[in-house]
């Protein structure tokens, strides 16, 4: 069997590794700011020099694979029903032009903040990472991604799998 690839119902699947290492690619590819998370510690015996891994501390268990930061257009309107709107946004800031005697609303939000989690087909999240999941969805967009469409969807803004 070649290397990153196995059998899955009598076809070639790809392996986790594969997925990250595409997801990676493509966000690097469309110049959008990403970290990878590795959640392991590794120690090191000061005598021998041999490694080990160390627990994870119990916050950290089951972060997702990835950390990506989507930059997002500021709109800028004088309507001020338009934050109505907008709702589940941060960043609103109302301007006075003394000059003009008009309010104008800014709304920015200079960056998204999405967590991905790369699985195979047929994988689910484990307790920590669903606990995980469900703790970052108030704050940014977690999106599961079993094929690279699912991040494409998550990053254009419709919906995506967070399962």
């Amino acid at each position: 069997m070649a290397r990153g690839l196995h059998i899955a119902n009598g076809k070639v699947a790809a392996t986790e590794a594969d997925i990250k290492a595409s997801v990676i690619k493509y966000l690097t590819f469309n110049r959008i700011i990403h970290v990878r998370v590795n959640n392991v510690r590794i120690g090191t015996n000061r005598k021998t020099g041999a490694a080990f891994f160390l627990p994870v501390p119990e916050e950290q268990l089951g972060a997702p694979d990835i950390f990506a930061f989507q930059p997002r257009r500021f709109i800028t309107t004088s309507n001020p029903d338009l934050p109505d709107q907008l709702q589940g946004h941060h960043g609103d800031i109302w301007l006075f032009d003394p000059e003009e005697e008009v309010e104008t609303h800014v709304h920015a939000q200079l960056m998204e903040s999405i967590a991905v989690e790369t699985k195979q087909h047929g994988k689910s999240l484990s307790k920590d990472q669903k606990k995980w999941r469900d703790r970052w969805i108030s704050i940014g967009r977690y999106v599961v991604v079993r094929e690279l469409e699912d991040l494409k969807a998550c990053l254009a803004g419709n919906s995506w799998p967070a399962s």
